[in-house]
C-alpha cells in the first residue's frame, strides 16, 4: 500500500501505465483528491468509480469497447487541479471526465473542461454554481440548494423545532452555500435563526464559537461542516454540556472518521446524504453487496456517489448516437430515470440531479437510514446571501470564558514558539522545519498513547499523558538533532561569513517543512486521526505546563552553564569557540530542547483538539512565529507574551459579529506593533556589521 501511495505521489497521473493503450478503448479521466486533507473523499470516490468500470468491462464494455479509466491526483488542492485537468485533456486525450469530490477544486476543473468541449461529471460538488452557465458539466448529487431545503423541512417540520443556530466555515464554498440556503428556507417556513457563528478555515478551537450559540437557546445546531472539523466540534461541544443530538449536518460528514472521532458524542445526530448502507433501494443492495464483495468493507455515500456517476457516464456513452466529446455530452443531458444507488436520476435543464435526499441518524456508532425528502427542483438561481451575525453585544459571563480560553490557546501558542525564539536567540535562524517537529511529535505521543492500551487510559489516565509525552520529547529531540546535523550544520559551515549565510538555511529550513510533511502523508496517509479523551479538563493544565516551562527556560539560559555557552554562541561564535565552547554541540543541544517543547505543546495540543493529520503544523506553526515576532524574538518572556495575546485576542474576536475574521486582526495588530516596535514588544535593539 505505501509502495502505490509511493507512486501515486511521484507520478502524478496514476492508472495511465496500468495497462498499454489500446487504439478502440474509451479513455476517461478522474482528478482526485487522493492525497492532502481530502484524501478520505477521494479515496473512496476512487474506489466506487473503480467498481464500476469493473462492471462494465466484466459485461462487455460500452459500446463493444473496454473503457479504461486515467486517475490523477490533485493533492487536495485548487492550485493543482488545473494541470491534472490539462494532462487528462490534452496528453491522454481522455473522452470524458469524472471529478471532483470539493465544490472549489470541481469550479476550476470544470471551468477547464467547459473551455475544452469535454464533458465533466462531478459525483459529489454540491455548490449551485458547478454547474451554472457551463454546458458541459453535470452533476449526479444533488445541490447545496435542494440539501439546504431539505434540511430546513426536516429540522421544521419533523422534528418541531422553531429556534436554530448555525455554525460554519466562513471561506468555503460548500459550507458557506449550504447554511445560506438553510437559514433562508428555514426562515420561510416560519422558523427563527437565533445565531450564526462563521469560523475561518484551519481552526481547531471552537469552544466561544459554541458557548456563543448555546447562550441564544436554540433547539437544533446547524452545522454544514466537513467531517474532520465536526469531530473537534462535537468533542468540545460535550466538554460544555451541549448535548451531541442537538446538530444536524449536511453531506460532508459522510465518514468513517466521524464515527471514529465522535460517533458517540454525537449519538441521535442528524444529517443530509445521498445515501446511507441500509437505504431500502433495491439498486442500492445490488450495489451494497458488490461493494462488500469487491472490498471487504462498507460502502459510504462518498464511494456509491463516485459509482454512479461512472454507472451514468457509461450509459451515456452507450446510448450516445456518436462517441465523441459532444455525443457524449449530449446523452447525459437526456438521461432520464437512471436507476443508481443513491436515488433514481434525472438531469434537468440546469445539468443537476433530481433525486431523494436521504436522513441519516447517528446511531449506536453507526450511520443509519432515517427518512428520505423528495428534493424541490433547482431553478439554477444562486444562493442568496442571508447569513448574518446579528448577536448582541457578548454577556457578562462570556468576556471572562472567552479570556480564559485564550489564555490557553495563547499557552500552546506560546510553548511552540519558545521552540522558534531559542533557536533564532542562538543562530539568528528561523527553523521553518519546527511546525513539522510538532506534527510529528503529535503522531509519536498518538501511537505511543495507544500502544499502552485502553484499559490505561481510564484508571490511568495521568500516567499514560506523562508517557506520551516522554516518547514524544524523546523522539522530537531526536529528529532536531538530525535535521540541525543533517540539513543545516553542512550549510551553515560552508556558507560561513558569505553574504548567504542566513539565507541558505533558510531555504533549507523551507524544504525540510515540505519533505516531512510530504514523508507523514507517505507513511501515516492524510486522514484525520482522533486523539483519545484522556484528561477531563486540559486548558487549566496547559496554562500550568507553559508557564512552568518559560520560568524552567529562564533558569536554564541565566543561571546554567549551558544557558551561557548559549548566550556565548549567539553572540559571537568565532570568540566563543576560542574559550574552548563546542559551538556545534551547543547549537545541535538548542535544537533538542526547542524540539522537545514543541513535543510538549503537540501532545497538550490534540489532547485539548482532538486530531492529528500531517497539515496540522502549518497553522498553529505560523501563529507560533508570529508570537515569537510580536513578542520580540530571541526573548523568553517575549515568546510567551506573545503567544498569550494571539491566544486572547483570537478568542474575543470569536465573540464580535467578525467571528470568521481572527487571522486578519491578528496579522493586523502584529504589523501595527511592528510599525511603532520593529524589534517587538520585549525585542533589544541589536547593531550588526555588514
Amino acid at each position: 500500500m505505501l509502495f502505490a501511495l509511493a507512486l501515486t505521489i511521484a507520478c502524478g497521473v496514476c492508472g495511465a501505465c496500468a495497462r498499454p493503450r489500446e487504439a478502440d478503448d474509451v479513455v476517461i479521466g478522474a482528478y482526485l483528491s487522493l492525497t492532502g486533507a481530502d484524501s478520505t473523499f477521494g479515496a473512496d470516490t476512487r474506489l466506487g468509480i473503480e467498481l464500476a468500470f469493473e462492471q462494465v468491462n466484466a459485461a462487455g464494455g460500452a459500446r463493444g469497447k473496454r473503457v479504461r479509466l486515467v486517475v490523477a491526483d490533485d493533492k487536495s488542492l485548487p492550485g493543482e487541479t488545473t494541470q491534472k485537468v490539462q494532462e487528462l485533456i490534452d496528453r491522454e486525450k481522455v473522452i470524458a471526465i469524472l471529478g471532483e469530490v470539493a465544490s472549489s477544486r470541481s469550479m476550476v476543473g470544470g471551468l477547464l473542461c467547459n473551455a475544452k468541449k469535454v464533458p465533466m461529471v462531478t459525483p459529489s460538488s454540491t455548490a449551485v454554481d458547478v454547474t451554472k452557465g457551463r454546458p458541459y458539466v453535470f452533476r449526479t448529487c444533488f445541490t447545496d440548494a435542494q440539501q439546504g431545503e431539505a434540511a430546513a423541512r426536516f429540522v421544521f417540520e419533523r422534528q418541531h423545532k422553531t429556534r436554530v443556530g448555525i455554525l460554519y466555515t466562513a471561506q468555503d464554498t460548500y459550507a458557506s452555500g449550504l447554511a445560506n440556503r438553510f437559514a433562508q428556507s428555514f426562515e420561510a417556513l416560519g422558523g427563527h435563526v437565533v445565531a450564526v457563528k462563521a469560523y475561518q478555515l484551519g481552526e481547531t478551537n471552537y469552544t466561544t464559537y459554541l458557548r456563543e450559540l448555546w447562550a441564544a437557546k436554540p433547539e437544533a445546531i446547524f452545522a454544514p461542516v466537513y467531517y474532520k472539523d465536526m469531530v473537534p466540534i462535537a468533542r468540545q461541544a460535550k466538554s460544555e454540556s451541549i448535548p451531541g443530538s442537538i446538530f444536524v449536518g449536511g453531506d460532508a460528514w459522510d465518514s468513517d472518521d466521524l464515527l471514529t472521532g465522535a460517533g458517540a458524542e454525537l449519538e441521535g445526530s442528524f444529517f443530509t446524504n445521498h445515501y446511507a448502507p441500509d437505504v431500502p433501494w433495491e439498486n442500492s443492495r445490488t450495489f451494497h453487496d458488490a461493494y462488500v464483495a469487491r472490498y471487504h468493507r462498507e460502502p459510504g455515500s462518498i464511494g456509491a456517489q463516485g459509482y454512479d456517476a461512472a454507472r451514468l457516464l457509461l450509459d451515456a456513452i452507450a446510448r450516445a448516437t456518436t462517441v465523441d466529446r459532444d455525443g457524449v455530452r449530449d446523452a447525459l443531458a437526456a438521461t432520464r430515470d437512471f436507476r443508481g444507488a443513491t436515488g433514481t436520476i434525472t438531469i434537468d435543464a440546469h445539468h443537476n440531479a433530481n433525486k431523494p435526499v436521504v436522513i441519516v441518524e447517528v446511531r449506536g456508532g453507526a450511520f443509519h437510514y432515517f427518512e428520505q425528502l423528495t428534493a424541490s427542483p433547482d431553478e439554477g438561481a444562486p444562493i442568496a446571501h442571508v447569513l448574518e451575525e446579528p448577536q448582541a453585544a457578548a454577556g457578562a459571563a462570556s468576556v471572562p470564558q472567552a479570556l480564559l480560553t485564550g489564555l490557553a490557546q495563547g499557552a500552546m501558542i506560546a510553548l511552540i514558539a519558545l521552540g522558534y525564539t531559542m533557536v533564532f536567540g542562538v543562530l539568528k535562524m528561523i527553523n521553518f522545519a519546527h511546525s513539522e517537529v510538532f506534527m510529528i511529535a503529535a503522531y509519536v505521543g498518538l501511537f505511543a498513547i495507544t500502544a499502552v492500551g485502553s484499559a490505561w487510559h481510564g484508571s490511568h489516565a495521568a500516567l499514560t499523558v506523562v508517557f506520551g509525552v516522554v516518547i514524544a520529547v524523546v523522539a522530537a529531540a531526536l529528529l532536531g538533532v538530525t535535521i540541525e546535523r543533517a540539513a543545516y550544520r553542512p550549510l551553515r559551515l560552508r556558507a560561513r561569513g558569505s553574504r548567504l549565510a542566513r539565507v541558505t538555511p533558510l531555504v533549507t529550513a523551507l524544504g525540510m517543512s515540505v519533505v516531512l510533511q510530504n514523508v507523514a502523508q507517505l507513511f501515516f496517509t492524510a486522514r484525520f486521526r482522533s486523539y483519545p479523551q484522556l484528561l477531563s479538563n486540559t486548558r487549566p493544565i496547559i496554562v500550568v505546563v507553559a508557564i512552568t516551562v518559560m520560568a524552567a527556560l529562564e533558569v536554564l539560559v541565566r543561571f546554567t552553564w549551558f544557558g551561557k555557552a548559549m548566550r556565548a554562541v549567539s553572540a559571537n561564535e568565532p570568540a566563543a569557540r576560542l574559550m574552548g565552547i563546542h559551538s556545534s554541540r551547543v547549537i545541535s543541544s538548542t535544537f533538542a530542547v526547542g524540539s522537545a517543547l514543541a513535543a510538549v505543546g503537540a501532545i497538550l495540543f490534540c489532547l485539548d483538539q482532538s486530531q492529528v493529520y500531517p497539515t496540522m503544523g502549518f497553522k498553529i506553526g505560523t501563529l507560533a512565529f508570529v508570537a515569537a515576532v510580536l513578542g520580540g524574538i530571541g526573548s523568553i518572556t517575549g515568546a510567551m507574551l506573545g503567544g498569550l495575546l494571539i491566544g486572547i485576542l483570537g478568542e474575543l474576536v470569536k465573540l464580535t459579529s467578525y467571528s470568521g475574521g481572527v487571522d486578519v486582526l491578528v496579522f493586523f495588530v502584529l504589523i501595527a506593533v511592528l510599525l511603532v516596535r520593529p524589534t517587538g514588544l520585549l525585542g533589544a535593539r541589536t547593531a550588526e556589521k555588514v
